[in-house]
């Protein structure tokens, strides 16, 4: 009994030198882009990107929330807030803007932002964005303590992590999407269906990306989360249509405009990790035809490999599972007609899932060794896969991707194999 209470008080004193340490690196990471990233200098002559990145749209969303809620989703007058110098403070190119992109209750919560300077609230969001990056891994930690060791180490390999870098230099939501993610997951992990599917609703800001899991739990006639999605989703709907009914309607135009922004000469073709963004690339030249063709039988591709990684019933608290979940992951990456370098962060879930909580468990000692070098590539090389892909003409994270989702097919197969014999 001294022996486990003694044990219990090392592994309480251990989590404070090596766990929160970790933590504390996502933090570091925005102290240093405050310091030295571009985004967050201030400078009295005209900028060539918006102060805080891409969060400049975020806030003039709040900002006319506020101040003139029946302009919101006018692209004129979208556009011309971003450029009034007495609004932002400071000047940059006429040419460039954001476009109003998400849906009313995305804005409606930037709200509180557009209440302060710019200046001020781009700064706040960088280190929330980092906060959101360290509660993800703050709840593996919790959840997987046996492995907690791992995932702090991991946190500090997130330094050279340049999806991470580019997410909170350039402001955008991928560690908001990471933490949307991993509670779902866990809330499923621990038998909370329900609550898992309110969490998942919030990811509704990007309908985009909810598709692949959405549909496959709906079809695995998991109808508590299918019903905790649905009660989120009316509740951020329902909530801003009441607000401004007609919110939606120029929100569903202007979306509607986007479809072909992939074949537009301001979408970065390189930068994109989707099957769709990798055949524009490759056969764009060659016409809509190739393209649509090579995506569907890609993403048909696809669509097996995960039919066949979910098959049999779903068991929340099992190995599998967690294996499953990655897969889900990994193919609303692929499957998403948008997704770009940055937006790789939430890759770091199955990864983190893959190299810590799956360790010695696939009772396969090469699916193992594979697997472990290919995360470590994918990690090491996420940055360097659009110069890559600008070279080659074809984008190599796909290769990957798809290559990840066999070898756990293979590993689920031989597992199973084993458990048999």
């Amino acid at each position: 009994m001294e022996s486990s209470e003694n044990e219990g008080e090392e592994s309480a004193k251990s989590f404070p030198r090596l766990e929160w340490i970790g933590l504390s690196v996502p933090f570091l990471l925005a102290l240093a882009l405050l310091a030295f990233s571009p985004n967050f200098q201030h400078q009295s002559d005209p900028r060539n990107e918006p102060f805080g990145g891409d969060f400049l749209q975020d806030w003039i969303g709040g900002y006319l929330v506020r101040t003139a809620p029946q302009k919101l989703y006018d692209p004129t007058e979208f556009k011309a807030a971003q450029h009034d110098f007495e609004l932002v403070g400071f000047q940059w190119p006429e040419s460039k803007y954001f476009p109003p992109v998400y849906p009313p209750f995305f804005y409606l919560a930037m709200l509180p932002f557009s209440m302060l300077p710019l200046v001020l609230a781009a700064k706040i969001w960088l280190f929330l964005s980092a906060a959101f990056f360290s509660t993800s891994a703050l709840l593996l930690i919790c959840e997987y303590w046996e492995s907690r060791h791992r995932v702090a180490l991991g946190l500090w390999a997130c330094l050279i992590f340049t999806p991470l870098i580019r997410c909170l230099s350039m402001s955008h939501k991928s560690t908001l999407l990471l933490l949307i993610l991993t509670g779902t997951f866990l809330l499923l992990k621990n038998r909370r269906p329900w609550l898992a599917g309110l969490v998942f609703g919030i990811i509704a800001f990007k309908p985009h990306l909810g598709i692949v899991i959405g549909l496959s739990m709906l079809l695995k006639k998991q109808w508590a989360f299918a019903a905790g999605s649905l009660t989120m989703v009316a509740a951020l709907v329902g909530g801003s249509y009441l607000m401004q009914p007609e919110w939606w309607p120029a929100y569903l135009d202007q979306i509607s405009e986007m479809g072909d922004y992939v074949q537009s000469g301001g979408y970065q073709l390189a930068e994109s990790h989707s099957i769709w963004g990798a055949m524009q690339l490759s056969l764009g030249r060659l016409g809509p035809v190739y393209v649509t063709t090579a995506t569907l039988l890609m993403s048909g591709l696809v669509i097996g490999l995960l039919s066949w990684l979910l098959m049999g019933p779903v068991a929340p608290q099992t190995d599998r599972f967690q294996i499953q979940f990655s897969a889900m992951v990994i193919g609303t990456v692929i499957l998403s007609p948008h997704f770009y370098t940055y937006d790789l962060t939430v890759l770091l879930l199955p990864m983190a899932l893959g190299m810590g909580s799956f360790s010695n468990r696939w009772h396969q000692v090469n699916i193992e060794r594979c697997l472990a070098i290919l995360i470590g590539l994918l990690f090491c090389l996420a940055g360097s896969f659009p110069r890559i892909a600008s070279s080659i003409q074809f984008q190599p994270s796909l290769v990957f991707m798809i290559g990840w989702l066999i070898i756990i097919l293979v590993g689920l197969g031989r597992a199973s194999e084993k458990s048999q014999e």
